[in-house]
């Protein structure tokens, strides 16, 4: 085969300065295959969702001494980042869409001169993604992602 030569004819110079430094970038897999991904700089509220793993139901031989029945035995530490951008056009918007049929989403969480970059998969939560209309078709965008859990306590 032929070596097809392709001339640079122009230079881009991209300033990163002035990025912000709390962005979150993600990087889905697309249902017809191919990967997409968004840098999210807008809104961003990180939060834990704490949820009880295991339990049994103790068998009690005093019920004066007692104060419950049930006993939990592990817990869990789910951390959650609500992100959110601000002022996208409506293919934009639709083009993010994408990222809830996804059966692959990753964070990326390897600073900028790290090779190679480093990844964690993180989950949508379901019912969380909202596309809020503003003035001349554009819209904000706001949703929440799961993190990997953290299990903290077991007995």
């Amino acid at each position: 085969m032929p070596t097809i030569t392709i001339p640079i004819t122009e230079t881009i110079t991209i300033d990163v300065a002035d990025a912000p430094c709390n962005a979150v970038a993600l990087y889905w897999l697309k249902r017809l295959g191919g990967w997409d991904m968004w840098v999210f700089s807008g809104t961003q509220t990180e939060g834990i969702e704490v949820r009880d793993g295991e339990s049994f139901e103790k068998f009690i031989a005093d019920l004066a001494d007692t104060n419950k029945r049930k006993q939990i035995i592990s817990k869990t530490e789910i951390p959650k980042i609500v992100l959110g951008y601000e002022s996208l056009p409506t293919a934009k918007v639709r083009g993010i869409k994408g990222i809830l049929s996804s059966i692959k989403v990753l964070m990326l969480t390897s600073g900028v001169n790290e090779l190679p970059p480093t990844f964690i998969e993180v989950n949508v939560e379901p019912g969380s993604f909202k596309i809020i209309e503003t003035e001349n078709d554009f819209h904000n965008l706001e949703f929440t992602i799961e993190l990997i859990g953290i299990y903290n306590q077991e007995l």
